[in-house]
């Protein structure tokens, strides 16, 4: 199955073309159980996507985020999401350096 899933992928990738299915999500409404069910406050929000786009997605977030670490596009000072880095880091080395 999984060449099948590479073969596709690639065919995107090549393309440039991601499909429309892919980028599409259908919000819904989950209750936390207490207190009114009309109350929006009551509920959250989650996002119901497409399997196929997610997988995507995620495999192409790691890839530009390994290649932005290898090339240092992105300097150690910016945090913010991303994996292992810590804004407790950035801020003890503005203790430090700056």
């Amino acid at each position: 199955m999984m060449p099948l899933y590479v073969k596709l992928f690639n065919v995107v990738l090549d393309s440039g073309i991601i499909p429309n299915a892919w980028t599409i999500g259908v919000i819904r409404p989950i209750y936390k159980k207490k207190g009114s069910l009309a109350d929006p406050a009551n509920n959250r929000a989650i996002t119901i996507v497409s399997n196929l786009g997610k997988l995507f997605t995620s495999i192409l977030n790691k890839r530009l985020n390994k290649y932005a670490d290898n090339i240092e596009l992105i300097t150690k000072m910016q945090a913010g999401f991303r994996k292992y880095f810590y804004i407790a880091f950035t801020y003890f080395y503005l203790l430090i350096f700056w």
